[in-house]
């Protein structure tokens, strides 16, 4: 069993049940969200922390913010293995594969005004898989002080969050 999924199993054995309408307003994801807000902006938390340059403030941030949104994934009745899963399938599809899909994928930025000096990188080769990433700067950035932002491969798959909307006996996401 993975970490997440064990996290979300403390919500149940402390006698939490996820919200299985999905309804935004209902208590318990109100009180998941606050968690996640207070765990990332409260005195001495996550972004606290940071700005103190305390690391092990830091550290205790990220894995306290990480069991609060592993707590709000539960009350939404969302596993958070499959939604990471899914955003990583997303994300990995930024790269590319091949150097024709890199070169494809530069050419599809040649007349997209908001990024210039578009080109590809080979970041990582393992086994039979070898990854290039797109990079460009956005218009307006100095090259020479600014890092290129990572673009998306022309045939990247959006991340689509619908997926993980339940169908409930009140229509789904109720947030009245």
């Amino acid at each position: 069993m993975s970490e997440m999924t064990r996290s979300t199993e403390w919500d149940a054995a402390a006698g939490n049940n996820p919200v299985l309408s999905q309804n935004l307003k209902h208590p318990y994801i109100k009180l998941s969200i606050d968690l996640v807000d207070e765990e990332v902006n409260g005195d001495g938390e996550l972004l606290d922390s940071y700005t103190k340059g305390d690391l092990a403030g830091v550290i205790d941030g990220v894995g306290d913010t990480l069991k609060v949104v592993c707590q709000l994934c539960y009350a939404l009745g969302i596993d958070p293995e499959e939604l990471l899963k899914e955003v990583n399938d997303s994300n990995f599809s930024k790269f590319c594969t091949t150097s024709k899909q890199a070169i494809d994928s530069i050419k599809a930025y040649d007349n997209d005004q908001r990024y210039f000096s578009v080109y590809a990188d080979k970041v990582w080769k393992g086994g039979n898989v070898e990854y290039f990433v797109i990079k460009g700067w956005k218009a307006g950035q100095d090259p020479k002080t600014d890092h290129p932002k990572i673009l998306k491969a022309h045939d990247y798959k959006e991340f689509d969050a619908t997926k993980f909307i339940l169908d409930s006996m009140d229509g789904g996401v109720n947030n009245e």
